[in-house]
């Protein structure tokens, strides 16, 4: 079941009571029910690190869409490789979904499918 809270972000319903997943977001997103009645609303974001090996070699070991160059971004002028590893999370409680849903709608990039016009 899609968009259970029928926002802009959209939300689907996960195997665990109360914890959903977000459908449509640009980074893993996850809206939880807490006993106490409260929402916690949680993202991830990916950290990245500077590694020696060239960005062939770096792409070869973690993959296109783990690595990154920042031209020019050493003293020596050189560019600089950096790789993912892991992820940082940053989690809000809020009284409501709605509110929970409107700080993540802030915070990270989703994307929205435009109504059909008939």
């Amino acid at each position: 079941m899609k968009n259970v809270f029928k926002s802009n972000m959209e939300f689907s319903t996960t195997q665990f009571d109360g914890f959903y997943i977000a459908t449509n977001s640009a980074s893993h997103c996850y809206l939880q029910q807490e006993a106490v009645l409260e929402w916690v609303a949680t993202y991830e974001e990916d950290k990245w690190k500077q590694t020696g090996l060239s960005f062939e070699d770096a792409v070869q070991k973690f993959g296109t869409k783990a690595v990154r160059v920042k031209k020019n971004a050493l003293n020596n002028g050189n560019d600089m490789v950096e790789v993912i590893d892991g992820f940082s999370e940053t989690k809000m409680s809020f009284d409501t979904p709605k509110q929970a849903i409107a700080w993540l709608e802030t915070k990270v990039p989703f994307s929205m499918k435009l109504a059909e016009f008939i």
